[in-house]
């Protein structure tokens, strides 16, 4: 058992502004590497049309749930440094993998 199921309702009742903040911060670090991925490969430097946009967009998904781990630790909810450490690079490898071969 990595985390307590109460963990966040006892931290809501402590904090309830805090855990609300937490919430938001929590979905920002999710959101914030597709998002960069996107602005990336549409605007700043336009991708080709090709299916591997979508190989990056799901590797900028794992970045996101690794950083949002870290966010949940907060609140007692961290799966640990493995599961952290395998998203954000597994995640990364998985979004530079797939710009290199869009752009070579």
């Amino acid at each position: 058992e990595y985390f307590s199921p109460k963990a966040d309702e006892d931290f809501k009742s402590l904090h309830p502004i805090g855990y609300k903040i937490l919430c938001l911060i929590g979905i920002a670090a999710f959101m914030i590497p597709q998002i960069i991925y996107i602005a990336y490969v549409v605007f700043i430097n336009p991708a080709p049309n090709e299916w591997l946009i979508i190989l990056g967009l799901v590797g900028a998904s794992i970045v996101g749930i690794g950083l949002f781990n870290i966010v949940a630790a907060w609140i007692h909810q961290y799966l640990g440094h493995l599961f952290t450490a395998i998203c954000l690079i597994g995640g990364t490898a998985l979004t530079f993998l797939s710009m290199y071969l869009l752009y070579t």
